[in-house]
């Protein structure tokens, strides 16, 4: 086989993969931003929310969303404080401040708990079948939301 023949088969199968790829990003069966996708919305829609439901909802969601940003970012800069022993290296504030981090992520945990309780308070009797339905999938559904939204914000720093 020659350079010319081995050159037009590398670029017909670089072609075929390109075909293949636009095949697959235009075939999806359900895009990933879609409004149904997110898991505010996949809530309000297996619950039957009405919409004073949705309102109170939403405002769940953005208490629980400050609270959430403000325990991070104090892991954040736990985390720093973490890092910044690398140069002195003490065991003793080292393992304060481990504890520290697991204390943070605790209170994260709780406040997801917290959360989700309010939510299953918002529900109606004819509801609450649903919602037991739904907690058996929950840690599912927000385990992919978040590990998308992780893997973006890593894109972009």
């Amino acid at each position: 086989m020659n350079k010319i023949t081995f050159h037009r088969i590398i670029i017909g199968v670089l072609i075929l993969l390109n075909f293949f790829l636009v095949f697959q990003l235009v075939n999806k069966k359900h895009h990933r931003w879609g409004k149904n996708h997110h898991p505010k919305h996949r809530l309000i829609e297996q619950l039957n929310f009405d919409e004073s439901q949705v309102a109170e909802f939403e405002q769940l969601i953005e208490k629980h969303r400050d609270k959430v940003k403000a325990l991070d970012a104090q892991m954040s800069n736990t985390k720093q404080a973490i890092f910044e022993q690398l140069r002195e290296a003490q065991p003793l504030v080292q393992d304060s401040l481990y504890q520290q981090m697991g204390n943070l992520q605790i209170e994260v945990e709780k406040a997801h708990f917290q959360h989700f309780l309010a939510v299953k308070a918002l529900c109606r009797e004819d509801q609450l079948a649903a919602f037991e339905e739904l907690s058996q999938t929950i840690t599912k559904i927000f385990s992919k939301h978040r590990r998308g939204r992780r893997s973006r914000a890593e894109k972009s720093n």
